[in-house]
């Protein structure tokens, strides 16, 4: 401080916050809450895919674990997709992008979405604040967004754990246009939260034009939310890889046979009748809510080395909750009271989807 000069030096902080370098501010420095509030994106940076690494269905879907993808009227035409960013300089702690995709030699204009609802429970600690948001996005060398741009926005609702496009009470809070390039750039956009909010959605889009080429799409990964005007360094809800699988694992988990298993075993059981196998099946982490369950492939049920049954197994309401799911499979002339086991019938794409998603 000199004598003569206006004060700018900062306030004495009581709360806890810590002093951070910001060349944005008046004295290079701002003040910063001292301990972070976690990342509040769950599977941030992608590391997470159980569904698998490309899909190509239409409707409003789920790729990586927590990242849906569509596009205007739920119509095809659209690729999402498992990347490497390859870049150590900008990225070097983070290894996969999700990629939004025009199909090529898709005319159709329709936007190309991608998003992630958060729980009310992971909203509450930015209701009524100021937050920002920020991802690192690039785009393909065919991106024909008619605006040049991929929009990337965070939404609020008054709703209960909704899913983003369906929020009651939609408010954009902070969006950004951003020009992308080739090159992998963090993004940035600051907003207030009504305190009357109560769940919170990223969302990123962009609207394309003509027929699209080879390399249509945008890519993105790393995206957070801060409290605050300033972008905080990159990190994930999790701290680990492992941290991540279980946040993840709070919404969907996939059993599978996966290669080279083509006879996986899923689970023991018993005969509960003499056409009844029940199996009990310990969830990995305490899910969102009592999750619904999906199947593909072929199953089997076997008593000893005797085939019982082909039926896929089917979520029993009686002894189900976000713990622990109970299971029922029919089958055939089955001895009461015996055990038993429900396997994959020599196929590497038997799954058991056990989703709790919003």
């Amino acid at each position: 401080y000199t004598y003569g000069t206006a004060d700018t030096r900062l306030a004495v902080g009581s709360n806890g916050d810590t002093l951070v370098a910001d060349s944005s501010a008046t004295t290079g420095l701002r003040w910063s809450a001292g301990n972070p509030i976690a990342n509040p994106v769950i599977n941030s940076c992608m590391d997470i895919w159980q569904r698998g690494t490309s899909f190509t269905a239409a409707g409003l879907l789920y790729c990586a674990d927590r990242w849906t993808y569509w596009r205007d009227a739920y119509a095809s035409g659209i690729t999402a997709s498992r990347q490497t960013t390859n870049d150590t300089t900008n990225l070097p702690d983070v290894q996969y992008c999700l990629r939004i995709q025009r199909d090529s030699g898709n005319t159709g204009t329709g936007l190309l979405y991608s998003n992630q609802a958060l729980e009310n429970v992971n909203s509450t600690p930015f209701i009524g604040k100021t937050v920002t948001i920020s991802a690192y996005i690039r785009k393909g060398a065919n991106f024909s967004a008619t605006s040049g741009n991929v929009t990337f926005l965070l939404r609020s609702g008054t709703g209960t754990d909704q899913a983003v496009n369906s929020m009651t009470g939609a408010v954009t809070v902070a969006s950004k246009a951003c020009a992308v390039t080739s090159d992998w750039v963090r993004y940035t956009a600051t907003g207030t939260i009504s305190s009357s909010a109560k769940q919170l959605g990223i969302e990123l889009n962009y609207p394309p034009s003509g027929t699209a080429g080879a390399n249509d799409y945008f890519e993105f990964t790393g995206v957070q939310i801060d409290i605050g005007s300033v972008a905080l360094p990159l990190r994930r809800t999790g701290g680990t890889l492992a941290g991540e699988l279980a946040a993840c694992q709070r919404y969907f988990w996939r059993i599978s046979s996966g290669s080279g298993n083509n006879y996986q075993k899923f689970a023991l059981g018993h005969f509960q009748t003499t056409t009844v196998f029940n199996f009990i099946l310990p969830l990995r982490a305490s899910m969102r809510t009592t999750p619904s369950i999906s199947t593909s492939g072929s199953f089997t049920v076997h008593q000893g080395q005797t085939q019982k049954g082909t039926a896929a197994p089917t979520l029993q309401g009686d002894g189900s909750g976000s713990e622990v799911i109970n299971f029922n499979a029919t089958v055939a002339s089955a001895i009461e009271g015996y055990a038993g086991y429900i396997r994959a019938e020599n196929s590497t794409s038997t799954n058991i989807d056990i989703s709790a998603e919003l």
